[in-house]
């Protein structure tokens, strides 16, 4: 559920919100109505795009995925209720507005009757005095005082009966404003529902996250170091009845929170098609962490925030088809990070800015059409970063350099590609040549 207002208007093609981690939806709302909903599952990070948020919801696992039909069902029922009591309350102030009309009307129409009255009595008081100077036309004037006296008599019970109406229509008035105030407090209550309702379904998400799922946990020891993962991984899987090579699926959960290297610990399960979640905040090396894992279509999102080395994590990963958005910040070494990963289309924004090495990053990813700027100032190894990358569209890639200098090494940075010229810029976007 986001922190503050639950409505944010989308201005020039963007709209910026914030929120607190976990599953949710963001409801398209079009002249009161919800056209559309967008899962999103929010991260952890300070900042993200609503890009990333869509791609983690596109990936989540079956749990969050079913808080997040929840919350999109909610959410189009929580709207279309405050649009209905928003319809209401503005129904009855229409009616509250032409009654008071009404009453405005009936007023002034009493004070025209008063005033007809008067005129009235007027015309009597003068017909009485030509009826002193002559006897017959005293007897004339004597009727016309009474026709006049009987048609004043006339317009104050029609005042009165005014006055009265007056009266109803206020009263009406101020009931039909009752209940418009009634409609907009229904409606804030409505609207303090759904963000009950929210606040639930973010918390039966948290302890769904917490429930078993179903399988045995193992523990991964501390201290394992390269190679020494994939060596404890073989061994659970055989006294499982399963191979390295043949597992498609671990028959087990991880308890990773213990570790902090799980470099090699898949290296080579080319029948491995996903990974269980796992507590990824202390790892500082994930180098080769996923290599030759040519099965592998997705992974769950990771905690790789204390991570300096990520060189070859994904290499060789030719069916994976996305990843989840990475805190990259600490990461120095990237080499051969998405090599070989010929289905990837696309990769998340990184913070490159302390990467040292970014050499065959994307090498061979013949899919890939874009990737996010990046910031190079520190990468001195870029040598063949894009080689093979055959899909890569040249305006969909900007490598920023804060001195204007290029790296110590580019060799065969763009053989196979469609670029004409390294995409290597300043910040202010001046060529780098």
């Amino acid at each position: 559920m986001t922190t503050g207002n639950d409505h944010f208007p989308v201005i020039d093609g963007q709209v910026e919100f914030t929120a607190v981690p976990g599953p949710a939806v963001l409801a398209l709302i079009s002249q009161g109505r919800a056209v559309d909903t967008v899962p999103i599952v929010v991260g952890e990070s300070d900042s993200q795009t609503l890009a990333h948020a869509v791609n983690a919801a596109a990936i989540a696992d079956d749990a969050t995925q079913r808080e997040i039909e929840k919350l999109a069902a909610q959410a189009v029922e929580m709207v279309d209720a405050s649009t209905e009591n928003a319809r209401q309350a503005q129904d009855g102030a229409t009616r509250a507005e032409a009654a008071a009309d009404n009453a405005k009307q009936s007023e002034s129409s009493a004070a025209s009757s008063a005033s007809a009255a008067k005129s009235s009595a007027s015309s009597a008081s003068s017909s009485a005095s030509k009826a002193a100077t002559s006897e017959k036309a005293a007897a004339g004037s004597a009727s016309d005082a009474a026709s006049s006296a009987s048609a004043a008599k006339q317009s104050e019970n029609s005042a009165e009966s005014s006055k009265s109406a007056a009266a109803t229509s206020a009263s009406s008035a101020s009931s039909s404003a009752s209940k418009a105030a009634t409609s907009e407090k229904n409606a804030a209550e409505s609207a303090s529902a759904a963000a009950s309702s929210a606040a639930s379904a973010k918390s039966d998400a948290d302890r769904a996250a917490q429930v078993p799922r179903g399988k045995p946990v193992e523990v991964v020891p501390a201290g394992l170091g390269p190679f020494k993962g994939q060596d404890w991984l073989r061994k659970k899987l055989e006294e499982y009845g399963t191979t390295y090579d043949t597992v498609v699926v671990l028959p087990f959960d991880l308890d990773t929170s213990n570790a902090t290297s799980m470099s090699y610990m898949f290296y080579g399960c080319s029948s491995l098609t996903s990974v269980p979640p796992m507590d990824t905040s202390n790892f500082t090396s994930m180098s080769q962490m996923f290599d030759g894992c040519s099965s592998l279509i997705s992974v769950p999102p990771m905690d790789t925030s204390n991570a300096t080395d990520m060189s070859y994590m994904f290499d060789g990963c030719s069916s994976l088809i996305s990843v989840p958005p990475m805190d990259t910040s600490n990461a120095t070494d990237m080499n051969g990070m998405f090599s070989g990963c010929s289905s990837l289309t696309s990769v998340p924004p990184m913070d490159t800015s302390n990467a040292t090495k970014m050499r065959r990053m994307f090498y061979k990813c013949s899919s890939l059409i874009s990737v996010p700027p990046m910031d190079t100032s520190n990468a001195t190894e870029m040598s063949q970063m894009f080689s093979g990358c055959s899909s890569l569209i040249p305006a969909e890639v900007r490598l920023y350099r804060a001195d204007g200098t290029k790296p110590d090494s580019t060799y065969s940075m763009l053989d196979g590609t469609k670029l004409t010229r390294e995409p290597l810029y300043t910040p202010d976007g001046t060529p780098i040549t």
